[in-house]
């Protein structure tokens, strides 16, 4: 982390308008890197035409300067780094957490206050270590939840993975007037540097100022139904473009689905990481993003068994497929995990304003 004499831990703050908030800079450098990302997503608007317009080598050479550059000023910023020195395995104790939680039937029993109520404290030599306490307990219990809450990401991530492949090939099949097939691609990251922005500063506060409680189930939920409703257009698009003439429709009457898969990440991708850093304890975050991440791996593995259906003349069958588990794995989603934001604490945590960068 960045070597900073300013506060790096969640405080609470009450602005003038005497509204309390919850500022956590942490969450805040979270929340700006996916923004930050996605403005590197924007670099196909450079490549792609430098390879249409010269060739394939000058567009692969512009990233490998970029990554020099960046590389370079890293190293030469280790300085303003602070180091932290290895303190053992954060893994192996969560592991050791588990095992005691398993033994003793549920987290809640696992907690030393409880062992030592029922006199089982001494058989687990690892709760007798002064870093195992009921927060720790606890905070592992969380942590487990986070990655359940990840179980029908996969579903989601099926849908956002045709951006980059299937809907592609759809613009080829259409008019583009020397637009490059890929290169509407790009709405997706304009969508969403725009859309978070507008979600921070304008969207959530009205809806909390109109006493409107837009939980984090319901975001996510959200996201779901948008991306479904981004695969039903390219069906019905897709349905258009087999029953006209050949290239007879416009490229950019794509630009719908784009926009709707860019808006629904605002509401899942960004959601499902403040899950991630609020619910797992500070020592497993990077574990319980890694298992967020991976469920995109698990998308690209269907999408590749989906292989056989995602070509002609299958599309319009195989869109409105996926838009069809979308809306089913969102209100899923939303039925198996409303209660699960119930505690107060968590909610504060996930809900509450923050002013000097995202919320919490």
């Amino acid at each position: 982390m960045l070597n900073s004499s300013r506060n790096i831990h969640a405080y609470e703050k009450t602005l003038k308008s005497g509204e309390r908030v919850i500022v956590d800079p942490e969450l805040t450098v979270e929340r700006m890197f996916y923004w930050a990302v996605n403005i590197g997503a924007l670099s196909p608007l450079i490549t792609v035409n430098v390879e249409a317009s010269v060739s394939f080598w000058l567009a692969f050479l512009i990233p490998l300067i970029v990554i020099v550059i960046v590389a370079a000023l890293f190293l030469g910023s280790n300085r303003l780094f602070l180091k932290i020195k290895p303190q053992g395995s954060p893994l192996v104790d969560a592991a050791r957490t588990v095992r005691i939680a398993l033994a003793e039937k549920s987290f809640e029993n696992a907690k030393p206050s409880q062992l030592e109520q029922h006199g089982t404290l001494e058989r687990y030599p690892f709760a007798n270590r002064p870093e195992y306490t009921d927060y720790s307990v606890e905070k592992i219990r969380t942590g487990i939840t986070a990655c359940k809450l990840f179980l029908l990401f996969p579903f989601y991530f099926i849908c956002w993975t045709q951006i980059w492949n299937n809907l592609i090939s759809q613009a080829g099949q259409m008019a583009l007037h020397g637009t490059p097939n890929d290169l509407l691609q790009n709405l997706d990251p304009i969508a969403l540097i725009i859309f978070i922005p507008l979600l921070d500063l304008v969207i959530y506060p009205l809806l909390r100022r109109s006493k409107i409680n837009f939980r984090p189930e319901l975001k996510v939920t959200a996201g779901f139904l948008m991306a479904s409703l981004a695969m039903v257009y390219a069906s019905v698009l897709q349905h258009y473009i087999y029953i006209s003439p050949p290239n007879s429709i416009h490229v950019w009457i794509q630009a719908p689905a784009y926009v709707l898969v860019g808006f629904s990440e605002a509401f899942v991708i960004i959601t499902g990481l403040e899950i991630a850093f609020t619910k797992a304890p500070e020592s497993l975050r990077s574990l319980v993003s890694a298992v967020f991440w991976l469920t995109i791996g698990i998308a690209a593995a269907i999408c590749i068994a989906l292989a056989p259906v995602s070509q002609d003349p299958y599309l319009v069958w195989m869109y409105g497929s996926l838009g069809i588990v979308a809306f089913v794995a969102g209100v899923l989603f939303y039925l198996l995990f409303r209660r699960a934001f119930d505690d107060p604490v968590l909610q504060e945590s996930l809900q509450a304003p923050v002013r000097e960068g995202s919320r919490v």
